[in-house]
């Protein structure tokens, strides 16, 4: 399924309802709460084919040169090899989309959605996460804080 996304604020106010901080960040932490520390799992994987497309998918193709392979990574100019990916955390995405519409949750634009302690408590600059058992990948986090679009 391919998600249009805008980035015009009136369309995007309009498809949705904004949450206040002070009713997110307690749902955040409550969410967080319940994350495994070790041995977590991928709930949903998200191709970015194009400039505000998403696409789910069951499984992906990784490399150092391309990153999420059919994601658009190669096709950017800011490309850089510590970016490639950007997994988010399944407890956050739940909290600030208020539950688990997949739909909802590709819209944010982040590739690999886990049910895994990603705070830097947890994961440092340099700790590698293997994704797919044997034959999977290993992901780098890295220093370079991901912010957002």
């Amino acid at each position: 399924m391919v998600v249009p996304r805008s980035k015009d604020t009136a369309e995007v106010t309009q498809a949705s309802e904004f949450t206040s901080l002070d009713v997110l960040l307690p749902r955040l932490v409550k969410n967080a709460e319940s994350d495994p520390k070790d041995n977590g799992t991928v709930s949903l994987l998200v191709l970015r084919p194009h400039l505000n497309e998403r696409q789910i998918v069951q499984q992906a193709t990784f490399s150092v040169e391309g990153g999420m392979h059919g994601s658009g990574w190669e096709e950017r100019a800011e490309r850089g090899k510590i970016d490639q990916v950007c997994v988010m955390s399944t407890s956050a995405i739940r909290a600030v989309t208020s539950g688990d519409d997949r739909d909802a949750w590709a819209a944010a634009g982040d590739q690999v959605f886990m049910d895994l302690d990603l705070g830097k408590d947890n994961l440092g600059a340099g700790d590698r996460v293997a994704v797919g058992g044997r034959d999977g990948v290993v992901l780098q986090v890295t220093e370079k804080p991901h912010t957002g679009c």
